[in-house]
Formats: C-alpha cells, sequence, structure tokens
C-alpha cells in the first residue's frame, strides 16, 4: 500500500511528530538500546539507530505486512547498525490478535471499534508476544528508551512488560502515546493504567517540558507522554 504523500514530505523534512524526536534526541546515546514498538516505516527506528551507533542496538515491532518491507529495507541498507526488526505485535499474551488496516497505515489498530469502518481496508491476524519475553530471550537486561505508538493499545503493550519490571533494576525511559478514545472500549480505563504505572515507581511527564509532571487522566486523547521512574 503506498504510504501518504504528506506523510512522507513531513519525515524527509524533520517535522514529523518533532516532539516524539526531540525527546528520543535527548534520551539516547551510542552504545544504548532502544526499543520501537509500533514502528510502522523505521523513522524513528532509523532516528534511534543513527543515535545509538554500531554499538548500540534497536529492536523494532511492526505487525503490519503492507508496511514491514520498508523497515526491513532500513536494515538491508544498514548493516553495520545492529537494527532487529520483528514482524510482530506486543501485547500482554502470546498468539494471534487481528489488526484493523487503516487507509492510513500509522493510524491502524488492534482496539475493535476503534476506527470507523469506512476507514479501514482490511482486517490481518498478525503474531503477538509479549515485550518481557522478548527480553528474556534477547538475553537484554538494561533498555534506555521504549516509544510506544500502537493506536490505544498501549496498556497492553506495558503489561507485556510486568516480568520485567517486577525481575529487573531497571527502568527504561517510555515514550508513549496513549488515544483515551481506546480505553471504553477495552474495558479498561487510563486510571488503570496509572495504577500499573505507579506500581514499578513510574510517574508521566510533559514530552515538552520533560520536567513537568502531568495528569494522564486530563490530557486529550492522542497525545505523546513520557514515563520516568522516580524510585
Amino acid at each position: 500500500k503506498p504510504i501518504e504523500e504528506k506523510w512522507l514530505w513531513h519525515m524527509r523534512f524533520s517535522i514529523h511528530e518533532i516532539a516524539v524526536a526531540e525527546s528520543i534526541k535527548r534520551n539516547l546515546k551510542p552504545g544504548d538500546i532502544y526499543i520501537d514498538v509500533g514502528a510502522n516505516i523505521g523513522y524513528f527506528t532509523a532516528l534511534g539507530a543513527s543515535l545509538v551507533g554500531t554499538g548500540g542496538q534497536v529492536h523494532s515491532f511492526e505487525p503490519l505486512p503492507s508496511v514491514f518491507p520498508y523497515l526491513q529495507e532500513i536494515a538491508r541498507l544498514n548493516p553495520r547498525y545492529k537494527i532487529i526488526i520483528n514482524n510482530t505485535a506486543l501485547g500482554d499474551t502470546t498468539g494471534k490478535a487481528v489488526i484493523q488496516e487503516s487507509l492510513y497505515s500509522s493510524g491502524s489498530s488492534m482496539v475493535p471499534g476503534l476506527l470507523s469502518p469506512q476507514s479501514i481496508i482490511r482486517k490481518e491476524e498478525v503474531r503477538i508476544i509479549r515485550l518481557d519475553d522478548y527480553l528474556k530471550e534477547q538475553h537484554i537486561e538494561k533498555v534506555a528508551l521504549i516509544k510506544i505508538d500502537v493506536e490505544g493499545y498501549e496498556f497492553f503493550v506495558l503489561r507485556g512488560l510486568q516480568n520485567y519490571f517486577e525481575n529487573s533494576q531497571y527502568r527504561p525511559l517510555i515514550i508513549c502515546e496513549i488515544i483515551k478514545d481506546a480505553y471504553p472500549l477495552i474495558s479498561v480505563t487510563v486510571e488503570d493504567l496509572l495504577s500499573f504505572m505507579h506500581r514499578y515507581g513510574y510517574e508521566a511527564f510533559d514530552i515538552m517540558v520533560p520536567w513537568r509532571k502531568i495528569d494522564i487522566t486530563k490530557i486529550t486523547s492522542g497525545e505523546n507522554v513520557l514515563w520516568r521512574a522516580l524510585k
């Protein structure tokens, strides 16, 4: 499926999701391990690789078959970098799940009922795994940064880190888009998300003003936040 021309133009001129890009730039350094969840065509994967360098690692996850080849091409064109790409979704379970592909691939979602019927071009059954299982299999202990952009499925991705949080001393920074409109559709609340993150010492901060705490129950739907552990 062709990528939306305006979206590519934004990426080419570095004006795509500027706040997320700047936060990634602030928080990654050479040698770091970076996780890109909902990598799509790989814009933030490529950015992360440029920051962690050849001594770091980038692990990217994208379940959509239609855009995964773009991610493969980034890895192929940069053989000196350790870019590990995974054609799978992340959640709090292991098995199969259904993703609804939007007219605009960046808006595709695994939350039933979130997309308008006229915007759905197809439904795909995709593989789904837990991130904590993946980190264990890859023998990864210290993650510097996780970026999550999964159109309302973020709570399940974070719950799929529970074993890592409970068995590791490390608390990576997490850049996460929160789609509040999705929560009534998956029988959870934003308060549930907040409680889960508090359990592991995390507080939410403004992605543009990273020293300012924010109340995620009051944000608008589709807003990025920076989760940082304070203990």
